[in-house]
């Protein structure tokens, strides 16, 4: 007889008690933990307070923003002039009907843990796992997610996720209305994921090998051609549109911008980028190349080997592909493919302990007070732009 899960009860008293609990249900495979886990981050973005300059701060601002504005002014004047509808469309929809900002942050959250989660357990569906494979597992997963787009309501990642969505259904399930149907609610949640839309479809019509062939390509040619040749290609294109055109200026720079840092901070990130590297070669000397996961792994790649002298947007896909590259890692190691999960376990736990205690670790303390002791505090708890001035002074 199985016993009744713990973390529900602990939650309902007190929901950033409720985390060992939560592991503790994952550790004995319960289903419950994963949608726990997904509900508990739910809650850390609600309760997370941005610093001014991050997108979520900005997010706080706008939705007070259109608190007044009548749908004829946002639709003319606001959205006319943006790409990424959904988005926008949610925040001005939540601010008219007076619906608390963090509670579309608590569902961004909970949309962007569960996705990855729903086809991790997808994926292993078809293996006996052991409670310390199935918690090691479910530990990578975590790791691969970006702690700060995540409790930031980052659109990006939300259209990631939908893109996730679109190539499990493409390629595992073969529903290719409901695939399509994903990758445009990405593409008008974020601009940047349009290239998928054509790349899920060469991806399908083309073998692994001829793949790594076009990536290995693209990564030479990027190396070897003037970046200055690649931007103008880029700038040269017109679609007619003055939003679109904008945003191709914005993301054709070949330059990340520079700032001053220490050593200490510069080897933080190394280590935090380390596994992109090793991935690479990973995916170039494995001995299997030909599961469904491989190919789509291969697909999130294309863009970023095209783009690669574009550090800029590069940067941002190689975020979905981390995800991408954690199921594809498991996939192997359950398959007695690899024995290389406790290496990218230990290469991916970087970036969640950079993000931590280098970037998030105000409003972190923030987060864990009595004040935010039980499930009623939080749930009465509202902020406003102000309080986003204040944690930032």
């Amino acid at each position: 007889m199985k016993q009744p899960s713990v973390s529900r009860f602990v939650f309902i008293l007190a929901p950033l008690l409720s985390i060992p609990f939560i592991l503790k249900d994952i550790y004995d495979k319960k289903k419950i933990g994963l949608v726990m886990l997904s509900i508990f981050f739910g809650v850390c973005a609600y309760l997370y307070l941005p610093d001014v300059m991050q997108d979520g701060g900005r997010r706080y601002k706008l939705y007070e923003f259109f608190q007044n504005k009548s749908f004829n002014i946002f639709l003319n004047e606001y959205l006319a002039f943006r790409s990424d509808y959904i988005f926008y469309l949610l925040i001005y929809g939540f601010a008219v009907l007076n619906i608390k900002f963090q509670i579309l942050l608590f569902l961004f959250a909970c949309f962007n843990v569960s996705v990855p989660l729903y086809i991790f357990n997808k994926v292993i569906d078809k293996f006996k796992l052991s409670k310390k494979d199935y918690f090691i597992t479910v530990l990578l997963i975590i790791c691969s997610l970006g702690l700060p787009y995540i409790f930031s309501g980052v659109r990006q990642l939300v259209a990631f996720n939908f893109i996730l969505l679109s190539s499990y259904h493409y390629f595992f399930n073969k529903k290719i209305m409901i695939s399509l149907l994903f990758s445009l609610l990405g593409m008008l949640t974020h601009f940047s994921v349009f290239i998928f839309l054509p790349l899920i479809y060469i991806a399908s019509r083309f073998n692994v090998k001829i793949l790594t062939s076009i990536i290995i390509i693209f990564f030479i040619l990027g190396l070897i051609i003037p970046d200055t040749l690649i931007q103008g290609l880029f700038l040269s294109i017109d679609t007619d549109s003055s939003i679109y055109n904008d945003k191709i200026e914005a993301y054709s720079s070949t330059t990340i911008l520079q700032e001053t840092t220490t050593l200490e901070t510069a080897f933080a990130k190394l280590l935090k980028q380390l596994w992109f590297y090793i991935a690479l070669l990973y995916a170039l000397t494995s001995p299997r190349k030909h599961t469904v996961l491989f190919k789509i792994f291969l697909l999130v790649l294309l863009p970023i080997s095209l783009l690669i002298t574009f550090p800029g947007i590069a940067g941002r896909y190689i975020d979905l592909l981390k995800m991408v590259f954690a199921l594809v890692v498991i996939d192997d190691y359950l398959d007695k493919r690899s024995n290389w999960l406790m290496i990218f376990l230990l290469l991916f736990s970087f970036a969640p302990l950079y993000d931590v205690f280098r970037l998030l670790i105000s409003s972190l303390k923030w987060i864990y007070t009595l004040d935010h002791f039980s499930l009623v505090q939080i749930i009465l708890e509202k902020y406003t732009y102000q309080d986003v001035v204040n944690i930032s002074n």
